[in-house]
């Protein structure tokens, strides 16, 4: 939507999707244009006094608040519905009649196809492209996600979602609530929402790591089952999400003038 290409070599970086702010991610760049990325979790913001600083949003209220008081509108990926298909989906998808599966990306794969195969789901992959995992999402009438963007995806085009943790406490440590809360206060959402974490993944890293159990592929399978059973699936206010779209559409346009004709 940007149609804008940073060059490689160029000192600015153009921070958007993602927990990406980081000294890890951004101290390569002088100048850094922030467009709605969020940081990982209090203490481990970036240091602000080094370089340039455009903040033009943040994901969320969390992440607005760890830098600072800056302004921040959602996750970027809530833009979705009308970039695909060239907005014929911007009113979400409707008709769907399947559940949907996310896995977290470090989750093995054939975890998730398992769960997917013994409870008839649809597999929503990290790894599909755009147009393969949209066009299975587009199949489902709600998702059980163990990403938050898929819970971000299945919210954007009005299906109903249910976030859970098989892998990505462990991996993430507190960083994997504080996000989901950050975005899920984005829009109006109740910390509720919000997939808890089990205490032993809230432990330092390398501790976890070695100690923290991984989930079987049957307890992985008994706990979506669980979740999807419990039918209590989430969506948040249209009226808000058009809100922050509407929000973030119009930073964009103020953005494209600033920058100038596109770079292709």
């Amino acid at each position: 939507m940007l149609d804008y290409e940073f060059e490689s070599s160029s000192d600015t970086g153009f921070v958007g999707i993602g927990s990406i702010l980081s000294d890890v991610y951004v101290a390569r760049y002088a100048k850094r244009i922030v467009f709605g990325a969020g940081v990982r979790r209090p203490g481990r913001v970036p240091d602000l006094a080094k370089g340039s600083w455009d903040f033009r949003f943040v994901r969320g209220p969390l992440s607005a608040k760890a830098c600072g008081g800056v302004p921040y509108i959602s996750d970027p990926a809530i833009l979705a519905p009308l970039r695909f298909e060239e907005g014929r989906h911007r009113n979400g998808f409707t008709g769907g009649t399947e559940t949907g599966f996310v896995r977290y990306f470090k989750s093995p794969r054939s975890q998730a196809k398992a769960i997917c195969e013994e409870l008839g789901m649809v597999e929503l992959d990290p790894t599909f492209s755009p147009d393969e995992f949209l066009s299975r999402l587009s199949r489902c009438r709600r998702v059980v996600s163990e990403a938050m963007h898929g819970a971000i995806l299945a919210d954007a085009f009005r299906i109903p979602w249910v976030g859970i943790r098989l892998n990505s406490d462990r991996h993430e440590g507190r960083t994997a609530g504080f996000k989901w809360r950050d975005w899920a206060f984005s829009l109006e959402l109740p910390a509720s929402v919000v997939p808890p974490s089990r205490p032993l993944n809230l432990l330092p890293y390398p501790i976890r790591m070695r100690i923290g159990p991984s989930p079987t592929t049957g307890q992985a399978i008994a706990k979506v089952r669980a979740a999807s059973a419990a039918n209590a699936f989430h969506l948040s206010d249209t009226s808000v999400l058009r809100k922050r779209q509407a929000q973030i559409m119009s930073e964009i346009t103020r953005l494209k003038k600033e920058l100038g004709p596109a770079r292709s």
